[in-house]
């Protein structure tokens, strides 16, 4: 036997980012939500001038063996512009190096601390992703496995950001891709159109609504 089609399919995805060749599904407003984290203190704003960063590779990407250079690549990028540094990831994952040069938190909720970045650098996990744009932040992606490279395809695709293929990054390819998503507004400008689109779609309670519909209206055989 088939399956049955679904009966209701959500759609988290702004339109303007989703594939072109998705089908329209039910859209419901994306909440970013890191798990049960709260920031202790607002960041004080960043020196005049000084662009501010944060870097995470997630969970999974961080605890790969090429996760230390990766990261030192991309912390030598921002330092080299100047930037403001504030590296998200568990402690001991992070080259000791890198903890005695920048902030290092173990985990921060990327959907609280993006809004007082001017850019997100990660691995193009949907969560990072989605709560930068959230937040309105331009993005520089280095992905590699499951829907990372889709994320990231779809971000430079739409202008929010650039990519940095894991065979480029360096601190010369980190530090190109910053470069330009930092000093073209066009960049920010995209990232703030997608956060737009996402505060205009249904808040969950709509969707689910329409489950509890649905629900109501199944007829369980006895």
């Amino acid at each position: 036997m088939g399956e049955k089609p679904s009966a209701l399919v959500l759609d988290p995805c702004p339109p303007t980012l989703q594939r072109p060749d998705a089908r329209p599904e039910f859209p419901v407003r994306y909440v970013p939500f890191n798990g049960p984290a709260l920031l202790s203190r607002r960041p004080a704003a960043s020196a005049p001038g000084r662009p501010r960063v944060v870097i995470t590779l997630g969970t999974i990407v961080s605890a790969d063996p090429d996760a230390g250079a990766l990261l030192r690549s991309a912390v030598d990028a921002a330092e080299r512009l100047g930037a403001e540094v504030v590296v998200a990831s568990d402690r001991r994952t992070v080259p000791e190096d890198l903890t005695r040069r920048v902030p290092v938190a173990r985990w921060l909720p990327i959907g609280l601390v993006a809004g007082e970045c001017d850019l997100v650098i990660h691995h193009g996990g949907s969560g990072t992703m989605m709560s930068a744009l959230a937040c309105g932040r331009p993005q520089v992606l280095s992905p590699a496995f499951l829907d990372q490279c889709d994320n990231a395809e779809r971000i430079e695709a739409v202008g929010a950001g650039r990519v940095v293929e894991r065979s480029y990054a360096t601190c010369a390819g980190f530090e190109q891709a910053m470069r330009e998503v930092l000093t073209d507004p066009a960049f920010r400008l995209s990232a703030e159109s997608l956060q737009a689109e996402i505060f205009q779609a249904p808040p969950p309670v709509v969707a689910a609504q329409a489950i509890a519909e649905i629900a109501r209206n199944v007829h369980v055989s006895p």
